[in-house]
């Protein structure tokens, strides 16, 4: 299916409805716009300043509750995929022999996956923190959102009011609300990968996921037809609405493995098959997982030329809940040894929503990553990562997204 929008208004919405239902903090996040203003909606003041004038109080109500209840899985859709490290590093732990040994000429990609797999019986376990800010949506700030309310075609039927009369015209007059949101998610990944085969391997990532949410939201009449009977008028505590809260819990649990079909053929590149299922362990309703199963099956092209590593990685998922969710994702770039310790990485990563029809269809990031290792005795490679818009008027969008994170061999 396909989702009908306007450009601005309804997607200002699809923020506003984002940022207010992650942080409800109660037991459903997911609607939190819905429940800025008390969950029935903007009403105005039932005292007008015309004197004599009929009181207009819910004829912005239903429009106010249409166009916030329509958000909720554009938002989720919005949200993008967080961002997780691979934990392909240069060392891993040999269950057959109990000791550490270095796999690999390079400590690998970050962002990325390489096509070369761990080796039988070997065990990579790693931890990552992500931190994400969402800053903006399609290239405009969400503490600048601005939504416009028109008003109930209440009286007229759809057809134009006269120009004239002291009631004319009052339904041209709108309610604008600005919102003003923050929305943060601190991710902690646990991960584990075990070579079944030299050339298989199979792993897990556990996220737990901190969200946090702060929205104010002010509402004004645009008094359009000068006719002064739709206001907030003694009552301005109407027009106000402020919430937030903070949500922990478990995501979407990510079971993957990949295998190696083409390794050191001459001038061709390693390939790997992956296959990907994320499971539906989040709480969908306080925006920890989407309530959907996921699966995803791409190819790993990667090849060593003496320190120097390119890689690219082609794939394409598919969900249990609506087309538009359905995505395909790319990683280019390359890995570089600068020294035995350090390696040095950049890339450029994208997610291309083919079902998606108006914006936020292609998102595209430049990443730059590193792999440290200062403590060769005790075998903790460090890593750290920096991600950044290419195209932030595309979509839901942080400025700028960073993890850090380290393996540790057992």
């Amino acid at each position: 299916m396909t989702k009908q929008r306007n450009h601005h208004d309804w997607r200002a919405a699809c923020a506003i409805t984002l940022l207010a239902s992650s942080a409800a903090g109660a037991a459903d996040l997911a609607n939190f716009v819905v429940d800025l203003y008390g969950g029935d909606g903007i009403k105005l003041s039932p005292v007008t300043p015309v004197p004599n004038a009929e009181r207009h109080v819910p004829h912005f109500t239903a429009e106010s509750l249409e166009q916030l209840g329509k958000l909720n899985s554009a938002v989720v859709s919005g949200m993008g995929t967080f961002a997780f490290n691979s934990t392909v590093t240069g060392i891993t732990f040999d269950i057959a022999t109990g000791v550490p040994v270095e796999t690999e000429n390079s400590l690998g990609p970050l962002l990325a996956e390489r096509a070369t797999t761990l080796g039988k019986g070997k065990v990579d376990l790693a931890f990552g923190y992500s931190h994400i800010q969402y800053d903006r949506l399609d290239g405009r700030k969400l503490d600048r959102l601005v939504l416009d309310l028109p008003h109930d075609d209440c009286c007229t039927n759809g057809i134009a009011p006269p120009p004239d009369g002291v009631l004319s015209g009052f339904e041209t007059d709108l309610v604008r609300v600005t919102v003003n949101s923050k929305l943060n998610f601190d991710v902690f990944g646990l991960f584990a990968n075990y070579g079944v085969t030299d050339r298989w391997d199979i792993g897990i990532v556990v996220p737990v996921i901190r969200v946090e949410a702060r929205a104010s939201a002010h509402a004004e009449v645009l008094n359009l037809s000068g006719v002064g009977i739709h206001s907030f008028f003694t009552q301005t505590e109407l027009a106000n609405s402020r919430t937030g809260g903070t949500k922990t819990g478990f995501g979407d649990v990510i079971l993957r493995t990949k295998y190696n079909v083409v390794r050191d053929a001459g001038g061709v590149p390693d390939i790997a098959l992956l296959a990907q299922v994320t499971t539906p362990t989040g709480d969908e309703d306080n925006l920890l997982g989407t309530g959907e199963t996921k699966y995803k099956g791409g190819v790993i092209a990667s090849k060593h030329y003496g320190a120097f590593a390119p890689h690219l990685n082609v794939a394409y998922e598919t969900t249990t809940g609506e087309d538009e969710a359905d995505n395909m994702t790319y990683a280019a770039g390359f890995d570089i040894r600068a020294s035995n310790s350090l390696t040095l990485g950049a890339d450029v990563l994208g997610r291309w929503n083919p079902d998606q029809e108006e914006v936020d269809d292609n998102v595209v990031d430049f990443a730059l990553s590193g792999k440290w290792n200062p403590f060769k005795g005790a075998n903790v490679p460090l890593n750290a990562y920096v991600i950044v818009p290419v195209n932030k008027d595309h979509g839901l969008r942080a400025d700028v997204i960073y993890g850090v994170g380290f393996d540790v061999v057992l």
